[in-house]
């Protein structure tokens, strides 16, 4: 088990971001956005890189297609967070409450879940390489069609799995497995 890359950011090298940047298409670099409080933020396609969103709080982030590289999600709540066809590497979701992360298609490496609660993950079609969940829970694990790789789901609960035979490179504690056992 190969363990996912650390995001390295500091907030004291950031540069402080403003809504009016959150658009489509958007390219963001070190830039830090705190208490973002929106009901849907539209990033289609958009990458950012080096970037802190402390504390959202918004309904729906639409970010299909986008890019994401070293950035980390710290606190907050994001009802849906709609990222399919996207690349992730180096991300870090921590302390997050979410409804729905629709990583359908995606091709992600270097994932961090750290004491969040995820109604809903959907990993459909996903590749995913060196990822970790601690102290996570989640309500729906679907990963119909996913290739994991490094995939530690040992310090995260779930209580409904879809497409068992997507978990192919997983790490499961005991539990989880009996869970897993009768699908």
């Amino acid at each position: 088990m190969t363990p996912p890359q650390r995001v390295d950011l500091s907030a004291a090298d950031l540069d402080e971001g403003s809504l009016s940047e959150l658009v489509d298409a958007a390219d963001l670099d070190a830039l830090r956005f705190a208490g973002l409080s929106w009901p849907e933020v539209s990033l289609r396609h958009a990458t950012l890189r080096e970037t802190l969103l402390e504390r959202p709080d918004v309904t729906t982030l639409h970010n299909a297609g986008g890019r994401w590289r070293d950035v980390r999600v710290s606190g907050g709540r994001i009802g849906v967070l709609e990222a399919y066809d996207s690349e992730w590497r180096a991300v870090e979701l921590v302390g997050c409450r979410l409804a729905y992360v629709n990583l359908r298609g995606a091709d992600v490496a270097d994932l961090t879940l750290r004491d969040c609660h995820v109604d809903e993950l959907d990993l459909t079609d996903a590749q995913v390489r060196r990822a970790t969940l601690t102290g996570t829970r989640v309500g729906r694990l679907d990963v119909r069609g996913a290739r994991l790789e490094s995939f530690d789901l040992r310090g995260a609960t779930y209580d409904a799995l879809d497409g068992v035979e997507g978990l192919r490179g997983a790490l499961l504690n005991p539990e989880q497995l009996t869970l897993a056992a009768p699908l």
